[in-house]
């Protein structure tokens, strides 16, 4: 007999990934540009976890095999965040802080590979309270400083075709540059075609101008 224990991994991160999505990224700050398209305002959230950390779950695993007999763990960094976030970070991280230039889905297909090709209206999250309860899991990194770390091994080491001759991001930056104004000019052009006057809010609570009235100048 033997003890057995299964592990989640999300996407992992950290040097040498045989998909380096986050040089898309990183490229781009090289490269000079200002802006990178993001699907959606990059709000989803995909659970991510630092290679370091993802051996740190099976350590522990292997040091308390009691605890861990016949588990099955999710293995994520403690500090989650969305898709902008995280390209925020890693622009930050490589020396310039680049412009989100929000599009919907349907037109996202520039930032696909950033989103692993998952649907980019949803979160993908996983909870790891179970390893923090049962084998006392602590990040042995923290998700910033992991990705910090990243940026900096790519930067030193960057992706070559030679070496990643299948990596999805063409990085056409003149059919991105074609495609934001593009979308600039057709949400000018809606805005002239179907004008729609917003609707003004008002909270629901009073604003008496004086003690004792009874409904404000709204009729709250």
């Amino acid at each position: 007999a033997f003890n057995s224990s299964y592990f989640r991994y999300p996407a992992i991160y950290g040097p040498r990934q045989p998909n380096p999505m986050d040089w898309s990224v990183i490229k781009r700050v090289i490269d000079g540009r200002t802006h990178m398209i993001l699907p959606e305002g990059g709000l989803m959230m995909t659970t991510r976890c630092a290679a370091r950390n993802a051996a740190h779950y099976l350590l522990l695993a292997i040091d308390k095999p009691d605890a861990s007999k016949n588990q099955v763990y999710n293995c994520v960094d403690e500090d989650q965040y969305t898709l902008r976030q995280w390209m925020e970070l890693i622009s930050t991280f490589a020396g310039r802080k680049l412009d989100m230039f929000s599009v919907p889905k349907e037109v996202g297909a520039p930032a696909r590979m950033l989103t692993r090709m998952m649907d980019v209206r949803n979160h993908c999250f996983l909870d790891g309270a179970k390893a923090r309860e049962q084998l006392g899991y602590r990040d042995q990194i923290t998700a910033a400083d992991a990705l910090k770390e990243n940026v900096e091994w790519y930067m030193a080491n960057p992706v070559t075709a030679e070496e990643y001759p299948n990596y999805p991001d063409p990085f056409n930056y003149e059919g991105e540059d074609r495609l934001m104004n593009a979308y600039t000019e057709a949400l000018v052009r809606l805005r002239n075609e179907v004008p729609f006057e917003e609707p003004r809010y008002y909270h629901s609570y009073a604003h008496p101008r004086k003690p004792g009235q009874g409904p404000d100048h709204r009729g709250r």
